[in-house]
């Protein structure tokens, strides 16, 4: 399967002011989600995928965890929470039993989905870890524990996606607000509210905008 074709690659590039200006909020003490309101050129995650739940085009989705548990091998891997490192995803040996694969259907990942914890025994853990979802020959779904990101990516850059999220001054801020659950939850819903400086397209160069936040 190929991938789109966008960069991950992530450089230690300070923003200037004509960008996102990190420091700006905080020194007029204005709200980040106001901050970014303000900008013209800022959308949240649903005006930019357009809907949440399973679908076959973009959309912001929970994933699903076999009721009866999982199998030791099969065609469909499944994304635990462990391999979720905010370096890339590591490989795991927990599979969708291939007795129940089609009810997983909806959900299988496709190359350059954004990964990232939807629940964790510690809120702080939630947008701590936000990966791609690189296929290398291996057909995988996210448990029930991760909500997937799938972008057009004539609209939105993933690769920038995955570097906004990442943020310490931006994305895991915004996404620490949304947990709306006292067992630390976020839904699809809280995500899609998140708001993103740049709506870039891929393949423009963009990715490093937000590197260094």
């Amino acid at each position: 399967m190929s991938l789109p074709p966008f960069s991950l690659k992530i450089e230690t590039e300070l923003l200037t002011a004509d960008y996102l200006n990190p420091f700006y909020y905080r020194s007029e003490f204005i709200l980040l989600d106001e901050y970014l309101r303000r900008r013209r050129d800022s959308k949240s995650l649903g005006e930019l995928i357009g809907r949440t739940g399973p679908s076959h085009g973009p959309t912001i989705y929970q994933g699903k965890s076999p009721t009866g548990g999982t199998a030791s091998d099969g065609r469909l891997a499944l994304v635990m929470p462990r391999m979720l490192t905010g370096r890339g995803l590591e490989r795991g040996n927990d599979f969708v039993p291939p007795s129940i694969e089609k009810e997983f259907e909806s959900r299988r990942l496709r190359g350059g989905e954004v990964l990232l914890l939807r629940s964790a025994h510690k809120a702080e853990y939630i947008g701590a870890s936000v990966d791609l979802f690189v296929p290398n020959g291996q057909q995988a779904v996210p448990s029930d524990t991760i909500i997937a990101i799938r972008c057009d990516i004539s609209i939105l850059d993933p690769g920038f996606l995955v570097s906004f999220l990442r943020s310490r001054r931006f994305g895991y801020p915004q996404i620490q607000r949304r947990i709306t659950s006292q067992n630390a939850k976020l839904t699809p819903e809280a995500l899609s509210s998140v708001r993103v400086g740049y709506p870039l397209k891929a393949g423009h160069g963009y990715t490093t905008m937000v590197s260094g936040l």
